[in-house]
């Protein structure tokens, strides 16, 4: 959502420089005997300096993917301003 995408934008931990890597996996970095269908873990890593890297550079499980309803949709476009407007 917009606004979790902001939160994450505005936290200075977890900016990005140049030559920043993302690492994306189904294996779980822990035990390389679970594989997952879908991505669950996360790295990112300053190549040129990894201690300044996010959160150590260390894998981080991704959070639950949100199900959102017709509803809950709706009402995230009804709380975003119009850039176009008609007149009716």
């Amino acid at each position: 959502m917009p606004e979790q995408f902001e939160e994450v934008e505005n936290d200075k931990s977890q900016s990005m420089t140049n030559c920043t890597i993302l690492h994306y996996s189904r294996n779980n970095p822990h035990d390389p005997h679970e594989v997952r269908d879908k991505l669950s873990w996360r790295r990112i890593v300053n190549p040129t300096d990894i201690a300044s890297s996010p959160f150590g550079g260390d894998w981080l499980e991704l959070p639950p993917r949100p199900m959102y309803t017709g509803a809950d949709l709706l009402s995230q476009v009804e709380r975003s301003p119009r850039l176009i407007t008609f007149d009716e």
